[in-house]
């Protein structure tokens, strides 16, 4: 066996061990591992080194690595380079910046081949609200008609973002928009 696949084989034993160590708190039993005709339990899966044929396998010291981490960008920003390079058509938002209401009334142009276009209103960088259909505009809260203003249910009562990404027949993206700022 090679080296590589000596590897390989220590970790996925460790894997497994490691999750049938976690497996009692979630489920209240005790689990066991069953390698080969072996059964293990959590206790004795840590003195048990992995064996092929009659050669028992014992890790090598793991070489000393360095690396450097770069801090990485939120996930939504990376989707958003990730599209910026695929996809070159880009929606236009028709909406205000400010003054929408608490029900504000999102709207775009409509994209060439769009069959579906899909809404996300972000809050703290977290999804809000999200809406699916055909048309180019709906209420925050769902609906083509103005919401009354005491309606129950999703409202703008602080400065969010939202964006829009078109769909063509296939279900593939054909366009999106950039991230915009509301405010009621």
């Amino acid at each position: 066996m090679c080296s590589g696949h000596r590897v390989l084989f220590i970790l996925v034993l460790l894997f497994a061990s490691i999750v049938a160590c976690s497996l009692p708190a979630a489920i209240g039993t005790s689990p066991t591992l069953t390698v080969g005709e072996q059964r293990l339990t959590p206790a004795a899966t840590a003195t048990v080194a992995p064996t092929v044929g009659e050669q028992r396998l014992t890790p090598a010291p793991a070489p000393a690595a360095t690396a450097t981490v770069a801090p990485t960008a939120p996930a939504s920003t990376m989707l958003t380079d990730l599209l910026r390079r695929v996809v070159k058509q880009e929606i236009v938002l028709l909406t205000p910046t400010q003054a929408a209401g608490r029900h504000p009334k999102f709207e775009w142009q409509p994209v060439a081949g769009a069959v579906r276009y899909s809404v996300v209103v972000l809050a703290d960088e977290k999804p809000y609200w999200a809406w699916e259909g055909s048309e180019t505009f709906v209420y925050l809260g769902g609906g083509h008609k103005p919401l009354p203003a005491d309606r129950i249910g999703p409202m703008l009562i602080r400065p969010m973002e939202w964006y829009v990404t078109a769909f063509d027949a296939q279900g593939k993206i054909i366009a999106y928009s950039k991230r915009r700022p509301i405010a009621p």
